[in-house]
């Protein structure tokens, strides 16, 4: 699942450097909480491509979301992974208000990644899918 993006616990300690303290006895580090946000992302970005593609079948659409890519200037996916992850760290430690502000941090980055449909590793103008999280009107 999105195994493009890499995280890890040192880019959740760049947000919070004290985020170690959090963890449980016996716990070496957070994969489980990271594994559950990049579901969460996911999830987010299998529903963004069934919406434009939408008569593509479950198994071709699994297939184009594992070819999905975070852009390395602005990488929004593994941003929104550190967010959730830190909002499910609190949540797991019951800092309700934290992990709804983390989580709330989340929703608010747009989902913006490329997907290399040809292969060939360049960023063409139809690979790009951007989708902001604003939405004006009814």
């Amino acid at each position: 699942m999105l195994t493009n993006i890499t995280v890890a616990d040192t880019d959740l300690d760049n947000i919070i450097p004290n985020i170690s303290d959090y963890k449980f006895s016996g716990q070496a580090n957070f994969n489980d909480q990271i594994a559950e946000a990049r579901k969460d992302v996911y999830r987010l970005v299998y529903a963004d491509m069934e919406n434009s593609f939408p008569s593509k079948t479950h198994s071709a659409l699994k297939t184009e979301v594992e070819k999905v890519k975070d852009f390395s200037e602005t990488p929004n996916l593994k941003d929104a992974i550190i967010r959730l992850a830190l909002a499910k760290i609190y949540k797991g430690n019951n800092l309700l208000e934290l992990a709804d502000a983390y989580e709330m941090e989340a929703s608010h980055i747009p989902l913006r990644y490329h997907y290399d449909i040809d292969g060939d590793n360049v960023v063409d103008v139809g690979e790009i899918n951007e989708r902001s999280k604003y939405v004006f009107g009814r």
